[in-house]
């Protein structure tokens, strides 16, 4: 449900240190997109993210990829 995927976004971002201002802010924002594209988001961010931090390429180009492949599935 969308108020479960909101407190899963708001236990994600406190974790991430968001303080809560950011906290006010995203949640507004997220209630644009349907629950399946912030899973898909979130868990690819999270898949690039332990790529770059175990050297599977190089950081830069690796987010980059991801970003370009997260604007195309909004289309």
């Amino acid at each position: 449900t969308r108020e479960k995927l909101r407190q899963i976004l708001f236990r994600m971002m406190r974790e991430a240190g968001m303080s809560d201002w950011q906290l006010k802010n995203v949640i507004p924002q997220a209630r644009r997109f349907e629950p399946a594209e912030l899973v898909h988001a979130l868990t690819s961010a999270a898949d690039v993210d332990a790529r770059m931090k175990s050297g599977q390429g190089d950081p830069r180009l690796l987010f980059e990829r991801w970003l370009v492949e997260l604007c195309r599935s909004e289309d």
